[in-house]
């Protein structure tokens, strides 16, 4: 019987596209394959896997000049990166973030209130969660109000200090929420996260790029 879903943030309630920031700093800066070179949704250097787990870089400025600096860029990469403003850097870094329909958020609380236990876990750094907030502001009716009553529990990595995919990271948040593995469904739409929660024991979902949030969810609530 499940008790306990865990939902990731991007992908799943947030529409979002990791090309666009790679598209945005090539356009306004001239830094081609941002992707494969930094962040991408399968891959990234261990700088940024530190800077979601909040070990480093917690501040917009410091993520700024770890980019200015940054010796995978040549020199007039860097070069360009150091006559723009942080506002300018972190505008084309949030690219990639969308909107989340209100309709999606609303269904959570509708789980909520069916008695499950709903939780939030997040792969995200500290200049994302800022424009994230500002997202949940504009399309969430309620704003972030409402959207906190979503969820029992929300995790975001360069808060706890853990991220995905790494089993011992769905381990804690097992033990955080005190519901077992078999009674828990978890929706992702990156493999490896999938991977890392069903090698925990948790039932995993894979979500595909266009979806149908609610169909998926009742679906796997069925089977």
């Amino acid at each position: 019987m499940v008790k306990a879903i865990i939902f990731d943030l991007g992908g799943v309630i947030l529409n979002l596209d990791y090309d666009a920031t790679a598209k945005e700093f090539e356009r306004k800066f001239g830094i081609k394959n941002f992707a494969s070179r930094m962040f991408s949704q399968g891959a990234q250097r261990a700088e940024m896997d530190a800077f979601e787990r909040g070990e480093q870089l917690n501040s917009p400025s410091l993520f700024c000049e770890f980019l200015r600096g940054c010796q995978i860029f040549d020199s007039d990469e860097r070069l360009k990166l150091s006559v723009v403003s942080d506002e300018e850097i972190c505008g084309a870094w949030n690219a990639m973030l969308f909107d989340i329909p209100h309709e999606r958020v609303s269904y959570l609380k509708s789980l909520r209130d069916r008695g499950f236990q709903v939780y939030l876990l997040s792969n995200i750094n500290l200049v994302h969660e800022e424009r994230v907030d500002r997202i949940i502001e504009r399309d969430v009716k309620g704003g972030l109000d409402f959207w906190h009553s979503a969820f029992d529990r929300i995790f975001y990595s360069h808060h706890i200090g853990k991220r995905k995919p790494d089993p011992p990271t769905f381990e804690w948040v097992l033990k955080e929420i005190g519901v077992d593995a078999s009674e828990t469904l978890f929706f992702d739409d990156s493999v490896q996260h999938v991977k890392g929660a069903s090698s925990v024991g948790i039932k995993s979902v894979l979500i595909p790029r266009m979806h149908g949030l609610v169909e998926i969810v009742e679906k796997a609530l069925m089977e």
